[in-house]
């Protein structure tokens, strides 16, 4: 599938690149060239839509937050490599914080009105939608009228919606930020809390972030962060039954419910 692009001056090698949860990932060489390459079709049960992704990284990658997109369709998705590092939640500091909230602030000056409007406490009420009450571990009520008190805010720009710290890569000219198949029109507090939820800030660590941010809304964040520790849980759920391959799901959803607890659910 991949070797058959026209892209390629010669046969290449393709190197398979460990996680991702919702689709295959790949290292194409291509002589000296290298590129990064995706292999996902859409997924209505978690609002993925590969039109709106490639909308997304092109956006994007015009700003230089994401490597230029090379080639799109069919479920494939091809882009430039980034020869760098991935961060983790446990191996960061003060100026990855710093490097974030830059990077953040230049996403954020992006329009998106062609974009579909991205909500975590829609997106959570849709999967608790999807969910019998078998599988939910807290009363389907609680979680909803939980959500149903947190301010949705006016979409505004570009967010993307899924800022795990696996999603940053570190190379010699900054961080980039990559797989952008929850991207769509929001709040810029979306992503704040994504990165303070996903990465387990400390009040420290939040400060630091958010000084470097600049202006923000703190009910909106607020209402964010709640948000998306929530949709993250429910998230865990719906992929379990959409999925044979469970790699570190459950490890994964074991993390997410305890920042569930964390927040009093």
């Amino acid at each position: 599938m991949l070797e058959a692009l026209p892209l390629w001056s010669a046969p290449p090698r393709i190197v398979p690149i460990a996680g991702g949860r919702t689709n295959r990932n790949f290292a194409v060489h291509d002589g000296e060239r290298s590129y990064f390459a995706r292999i996902g079709e859409d997924l209505p049960h978690h609002r993925i839509d590969r039109q709106i992704e490639r909308q997304a990284v092109t956006l994007a990658a015009a700003e230089e937050i994401t490597p230029p997109l090379v080639y799109a369709r069919d479920g494939l998705l091809v882009t430039g490599f980034i020869d760098g590092t991935t961060l983790h939640k446990h191996l960061f500091e003060d100026r990855h914080l710093e490097a974030i909230a830059a990077l953040l602030r230049r996403l954020h000056q992006i329009p998106a009105e062609s974009l579909p409007a991205f909500s975590p406490t829609d997106s959570a009420l849709s999967y608790l939608d999807m969910l019998p009450d078998a599988a939910l571990p807290i009363e389907r009520q609680r979680l909803a009228a939980r959500l149903s008190m947190l301010p949705a805010g006016a979409p505004l720009c570009l967010v993307h919606a899924d800022l795990i710290p696996e999603n940053f890569i570190e190379r010699t000219g900054g961080l980039q930020i990559v797989d952008w198949e929850y991207a769509g029109r929001g709040v810029p507090e979306t992503d704040l809390a994504s990165v303070i939820a996903n990465f387990d800030l400390d009040d420290r660590q939040t400060s630091t972030l958010l000084a470097a941010y600049g202006p923000y809304s703190s009910g909106l964040l607020a209402a964010m962060r709640e948000a998306s520790i929530i949709r993250e849980y429910l998230w865990c759920l719906i992929q379990a039954r959409h999925t044979d391959e469970l790699g570190d799901l459950i490890e994964y959803t074991n993390l997410c419910r305890q920042r569930l607890l964390e927040i009093g659910l």
